[in-house]
């Protein structure tokens, strides 16, 4: 379907639209699933109209990418799994989608709200996994054990 460029991008032709859309999904629930994606850096979620747009959604998340420096280097092909699993991301969730009036697995919904990062590769798609922040290394690229940091702070 096509939609004329100037009258589709008033907020109330946004509304109606995504008033319809929802409409359609409850009525064919079990055909229809709709997934819509804005730029935030075009439409700040402070905005009325994109407040009222994840009003209208059953689920809201947002990725945010972690910034590269524009002179790192690309990792060597040795190291394919690690690149691979490399965060590119963070995901925050805004809302969750609930599926009956007893909450659809709540237990799950507060839990999923931590810190979350996502990964984008060819072969496995996006993948959001639950994030923790690496082991820290000391000079020579090596695990510090909380043994040796103890050790290393008493001497005689």
């Amino acid at each position: 379907m096509l939609y004329p460029g100037a009258g589709s991008s008033q907020p109330s032709e946004v509304l109606r639209f995504l008033h319809a859309l929802r409409a359609l999904i409850r009525r064919y629930s079990g055909q229809l699933t709709a997934m819509i994606s804005l730029q935030t850096a075009l439409f700040s979620r402070t905005s009325g109209l994109t407040r009222w747009m994840e009003l209208l959604c059953d689920g809201v998340l947002e990725l945010v990418p972690v910034s590269t420096s524009p002179g790192s280097r690309a990792a060597p092909a040795s190291r394919g799994k690690e690149e691979a699993e490399k965060v590119q991301g963070f995901v925050r969730v805004y809302t969750l989608p609930i599926y009956h009036e007893k909450g659809g697995g709540g237990a799950t919904a507060g839990s999923i709200r931590e810190n979350l990062a996502f990964s984008l590769s060819s072969s496995r798609g996006l993948v959001i996994t639950p994030y923790s922040l690496p082991p820290l290394e000391d000079e020579d690229h090596q695990e510090k054990s909380p043994a040796s940091t103890i050790k290393d702070g008493l001497e005689f």
